[in-house]
This record gives structure tokens, C-alpha cells and sequence, in this order.
């Protein structure tokens, strides 16, 4: 399984490990002394990620999280799709409603040929939005964006 840190860090090493222009961490669980942090620093700086809003006010990434399905969806959309809006094209996954909040980057992927899916045995396709992604499928999944762009 892939971390939500590992993901980031595989992206940000794909563009060139930036420097962050940011200078203030807007994370209260990231660390500088991290291997993470300027990863991190540089998702949320380009919007890949705003974290996790928690009850006090405060933002987390929650970097040892495992990425979900989900997840993994958002961020590639979040960098790579430049938050277009998927319109015209029918929701081929049983398993995602159009009220999901990462429905958009789920089609947007599928229709940029990023996101396949998982086939069942009746011929219809599930994305495993809860499902935990692997960082055989995160490097495919950026490698497929990344070729796309």
C-alpha cells in the first residue's frame, strides 16, 4: 500500500522536486524534520492537496495514511487536470454517485484514459473508491497522467 507522504513524494520527484516557494507549513502533523516535507509543502503549495480539515480549525495531511482509491484520483486530478469540469460523458463505475467528492476527478481520469477501473464478471466496472492503492498503481496511475499531459 502507498501513504498519502509516498504519494506525493512520487509526484513531486516526477516534476523535478521543486522547491517549494511556501514558507509556511500549513500542516499541524508535518514536520520539517520529515523526508516528506518539502514533497508535501509543494502539494499543497500547487494544490494537489489542501489536507484535512479537523474540528478545531486546524489543517492535517495525515502523511502515514494510507492513499486510497480516491485519493490517489484527486491528487492526479488536482495537478493534472487543472480542476476541469468532466461534462458529456456517462458515469461508467457502479459504484461511484455523482454526489461523491471525488466524482469529478474519477471521470475526469476515465476520460483521459488515466483510470480504467476494475471489470466484474457481469461485464460493468467498480472504481474501489475506499480500496487502498498500491504504489504499483500510484506509479502507473502518474505515469499514465504524466504521458496524457
Amino acid at each position: 500500500n502507498c501513504t498519502r507522504a509516498e504519494f506525493v513524494k512520487f509526484l513531486w520527484n516526477l516534476v523535478g522536486a521543486q522547491s517549494s516557494e511556501e514558507t509556511v507549513n500549513p500542516f499541524t502533523d508535518v514536520s520539517e524534520d520529515e523526508w516528506y516535507y518539502e514533497s508535501v509543502l509543494w502539494a499543497a503549495e500547487n494544490e494537489v492537496t489542501v489536507g484535512v480539515k479537523e474540528a478545531d480549525g486546524t489543517y492535517t495531511f495525515r502523511p502515514q495514511d494510507v492513499c486510497s482509491r480516491a485519493h490517489a484520483a484527486q491528487f492526479i486530478y488536482n495537478y493534472f487536470g487543472g480542476k476541469e469540469v468532466v461534462e458529456g460523458i456517462e458515469n461508467p463505475f457502479t459504484d461511484i454517485s455523482e454526489d461523491a467528492w471525488y466524482y469529478n476527478a474519477v471521470l475526469w481520469g476515465y476520460k483521459e484514459g488515466v483510470i480504467s477501473g476494475i471489470e466484474q464478471p457481469d461485464g460493468t466496472l467498480r472504481y474501489a473508491p475506499e480500496d487502498n492503492v498500491t504504489r504499483a498503481q500510484v506509479v502507473k496511475l502518474i505515469k499514465c497522467a504524466y504521458e496524457n499531459e
